[in-house]
């Protein structure tokens, strides 16, 4: 009797024991498969591009911007990136594209001097700012902005050591390097958010990537390839990029947006009509007069902006390229290695 019971308790001691292993063998593979999905992740988003939509900060300045698209072309000769923002945020910077110096880490880019070619500046005085590397590599880019002409006048007190900012007007590789390390990316997974900024208040300088084959199979992180090649002969198609990227791209915003306005209005109008023929059979049915007269104030509201879009689309249309809108452009970057 003694030796069925004790053979029982066994039984429940193995059956006990052979559960928590596999409890604790599952819990260590899952942290090693989420580990290693972890540092697979991480290696795709420094492989690519940052992500569409992503602000980027000039920290001095205290300016944010955003990255508004990413651009090739057929012959993928270009890798452009667009670069947008409020009209006060941007007014805290300089408009010429010579007040700034560009600074590009890709190991892959073969250099004599140092620098290699690009463009960099803003369309017009109160246009996006734009950056054009030609014949990429597919590798990736850390690519820096450095404002070298301070406008924001600002009481921060975090900025009242200015006079120990390293001179740049002529940067050596020392000092790059050390800003260069000083780049943080703070990444929020769920959004697509890729805030990237400087942690030194010394320099004024704006982080981000750009990959012309970015790692992540995402629209967010992938160029948006543009009809034709905009590289010919070895000089850039200012004209063709001025009507694919700003001219064409705005009119088929528009376009689409006076479609779906126009849309929206139809539908109120039909819901007008129903609320009259409700009013016409029973004239004290309030409901439906409330209704009527909310849809009456939002077909006003429609028409407005179906007008208002309407008059920007002839605006657009009318747009004539300019060589004015491309002027003081920095042409040339500052090459760094990485120090892997």
């Amino acid at each position: 009797m003694r030796a069925v019971k004790n053979s029982a308790v066994y039984s429940d001691f193995k059956r006990w024991y052979y559960t928590f292993c596999i409890c604790v063998f599952t819990v260590i593979f899952g942290m090693i498969f989420a580990i290693k999905g972890c540092v697979n992740y991480n290696t795709d988003v420094s492989n690519s591009s940052s992500a569409i939509g992503s602000q980027i900060n000039f920290g001095r300045s205290n300016a944010t911007l955003t990255i508004k698209d990413i651009y090739t072309d057929e012959a993928h000769s270009v890798l452009i990136a667009r670069i947008g923002g409020s009209a006060s945020e941007l007014s805290k910077l300089p408009y010429k594209g010579t007040d700034y110096d560009v600074i590009l880490q890709n190991d892959n880019v073969q250099s004599q001097d140092g620098t290699t070619p690009v463009l960099f500046g803003r369309m017009g005085t109160d246009g996006d700012m734009f950056l054009v590397i030609p014949n990429p590599q597919n590798s990736v880019y850390t690519v820096g902005i450095i404002n070298r002409n301070f406008i924001n006048a600002t009481n921060n007190s975090n900025n009242s050591n200015n006079n120990n900012v390293t001179n740049l007007t002529n940067p050596t590789t020392q000092s790059m390097s050390k800003l260069l390390s000083t780049y943080q990316t703070n990444r929020n997974k769920d959004n697509n958010n890729d805030n990237a900024v400087v942690q030194s208040d010394a320099y004024d300088t704006a982080f981000f990537r750009l990959s012309v084959n970015p790692a992540i199979d995402s629209d967010a992180y992938k160029p948006e390839v543009l009809p034709g090649t905009l590289l010919k002969d070895g000089q850039f198609d200012f004209e063709g990029f001025f009507n694919k990227v700003f001219k064409n791209n705005s009119l088929d915003s528009l376009n689409k947006e006076y479609q779906s306005l126009s849309r929206n209005r139809e539908q109120i109008q039909k819901s007008m009509k129903e609320y009259q023929e409700r009013l016409n059979v029973n004239s004290n049915d309030d409901d439906a007069r409330q209704a009527l007269n909310a849809q009456q104030k939002n077909l006003d509201d429609v028409n407005k902006k179906i007008e208002d879009t309407g008059a920007e689309i002839t605006n657009y249309t009318n747009l004539t390229y300019s060589q004015d809108l491309f002027t003081n452009l920095q042409t040339r970057a500052y090459l760094l290695k990485s120090t892997k």
